[in-house]
């Protein structure tokens, strides 16, 4: 075969890959759901998303200690160092959840752009990385309307925390990586109270409660390879002091008060196995602790929070790394597990339990310089009160990676 003529072929496949990707994001963005499904993203700062990456997620929400070429971790800093060429990421999450009380049960979904980012690599083991995340998720709609009365009442809740960052992977040794990354926190909460009256002698009345919020915090994390077989990783994420005001609007307009608020946002650790049975098969688990006990509003102890933890088991199988070799032989079939406690406690102050089951797949293009990640978790959520709510959840990820040559030369 012609070399020009494979040449020219792999970058009009890479020109269309690129095309079919943004316009693929774009009516991701344009399209995007506004309605959440999870009754417990209606409190506090939402429901908090320790997310990895697409691959992680397929593997059980592992990833602490597994390296990466390819995805950047959002977690640890550290294995970014790992990436081998300047890499792009994306993706989104599609999440529906049916929640069950008693004889009741209500059905939703929400779907997201999932964050962006890009890492850049200077030299072999020196990586520099920027992305743009969701961290929690505050959107929900409830709506009632009881017998006998002639109005309805929708509760609505738009916004969350997103958070944009900066950071370098770094390698000091032969067998040690780590990594630093300065992160901001930004968003709004808003909380919109809705009454329409059957009688249009009556004004209907919308008023809501806005929170602007903004902050800092910094995260540390290492990976250390103990032999050729196995690795070790972490993470630690400093707390931060999220600064901002109260917005109260009403149909006639704003009250003019804006008092300020300030939120302590706990910090958080985490610690990873890794250990690779042989060129084809991981199996790997993970630690990750959130202080949310600490969590403060103006200073006092805010209500039903705990402590949070995530314990999660996981593997991959890659057959064959051969570029020539079956596409089915070169794909990753993935599967995990996990175990998570949210930050967040029931009305009735007890724990609140998820139980989840993942699978997926990667799938390489460009010479196994770029992928498409596929993930579908299946999980449950509640404290185990038959009176209080729970809800079944199914959770879709896609995630886009892609590798190329830019600033860096081969070192030889």
């Amino acid at each position: 075969m012609d070399f020009k003529l494979w040449r020219r072929k792999r970058l009009n496949m890479k020109i269309i890959f690129k095309i079919i990707l943004f316009c693929f994001v774009f009516l991701l963005i344009r399209f995007i759901s506004l309605y959440s499904q999870s009754i417990f993203s209606t409190v506090k700062l939402g429901e908090i998303r320790y997310f990895i990456n697409t691959r992680s997620a397929g593997m059980g929400h592992i990833g602490l200690a597994t390296n990466d070429d390819l995805s950047y971790n959002r977690m640890n800093p550290a294995i970014s160092a790992e990436i081998k060429d300047t890499s792009f990421n994306t993706g989104f999450v599609f999440e529906g959840v049916r929640i069950l009380q008693k004889d009741n049960s209500l059905s939703s979904s929400l779907s997201r752009f999932n964050g962006a980012s890009v890492s850049i690599k200077i030299r072999n083991g020196f990586i520099i990385s920027a992305g743009l995340f969701p961290f929690s998720d505050y959107e929900y709609e409830f709506y009632s309307r009881a017998d006998n009365v002639d109005y309805s009442i929708d509760l609505v809740g738009n916004g969350g925390l997103s958070s944009v960052r900066g950071g370098i992977g770094l390698r000091l040794l032969k067998r040690l990586t780590v990594g630093f990354s300065v992160n901001r926190l930004f968003g709004r909460l808003e909380e919109k109270t809705i009454i329409d009256f059957d009688d249009k002698d009556y004004t209907d009345t919308k008023d809501s409660i806005d929170k602007i919020l903004y902050g800092n915090y910094f995260t540390s994390g290492f990976l250390f390879n103990i032999n050729e077989n196995a690795r070790f990783g972490g993470f630690f994420s400093t707390g931060s002091k999220l600064n901002g005001r109260i917005e109260y609007l009403h149909i006639y307009g704003s009250s003019g008060d804006s008092p300020k608020i300030n939120i302590d946002l706990p910090y958080s650790f985490g610690l990873g196995w890794v250990y690779q049975l042989n060129l084809k098969t991981i199996l790997g688990a993970d630690l990750f602790i959130f202080k949310g006990s600490q969590l403060k509003y103006n200073g006092s102890n805010a209500d039903f929070v705990q402590d949070a933890y995530k314990i999660c088991f996981g593997g991959e199988i890659t057959p064959s790394n051969n570029i020539f070799d079956n596409y089915i032989k070169r794909m990753s079939y993935r599967f995990g597990f996990f175990i998570n406690s949210p930050y967040i406690r029931n009305i009735d102050n007890s724990s609140i339990k998820e139980y989840f089951i993942a699978s997926g797949f990667g799938l390489p293009f460009y010479n196994n310089n770029a992928r498409i990640d596929i993930s579908i978790e299946f999980g449950t959520r509640g404290s185990g009160n038959k009176d209080l709510a729970s809800e079944r959840i199914v959770r879709l990820s896609l995630g886009f990676s892609s590798n190329e040559k830019w600033f860096s030369r081969d070192e030889k």
